[in-house]
């Protein structure tokens, strides 16, 4: 009984070799066909005849754009800054307009300084004095 067993394993394993063979051998065909039908032959498709544009060339020119555009808005500086003086007085020179760039330490405004030049005067006067 043992060999009965055998001998269908063996018949097995043969039918399903034969089975992949033919398989290969059948796919190996149709792509030949396929490829040698794409190659043999010229496609017969009409060909498109170029259609004529008519085109118009003109030299280049220089203007000056007169396009002029209105238009209401507001705007507003990325920065500010509060100015206030440390004393009171008169105004007397003002040395920027509004929107000016100024760096720090520049004089911006002056104000009337007599009163104090006078305080600095009588200071001056005072401790050059002898004692009494």
């Amino acid at each position: 009984m043992r060999e009965k067993t055998q001998t269908s394993q063996i018949g097995y394993r043969t039918g399903v070799t034969y089975l992949k063979l033919s398989s290969a051998i059948l796919s190996s065909l149709l792509i030949a066909v396929a490829c040698q039908g794409e190659s043999g032959q010229e496609s017969e498709a009409p060909t498109r005849q170029p259609r004529n544009i008519n085109v118009e060339a003109s030299q280049v020119s220089y203007e000056t754009d007169t396009t002029r555009i209105e238009a209401v808005g507001t705007a507003r500086a990325r920065a500010s800054a509060m100015i206030q003086p440390e004393v009171s007085g008169e105004v007397t020179e003002i040395n920027f307009t509004s929107g000016d760039h100024v760096e720090k330490g520049e004089v911006l405004v002056r104000l009337e300084s007599r009163a104090e030049q006078l305080a600095v005067d009588q200071a001056q006067v005072a401790r050059k004095a002898p004692s009494v």
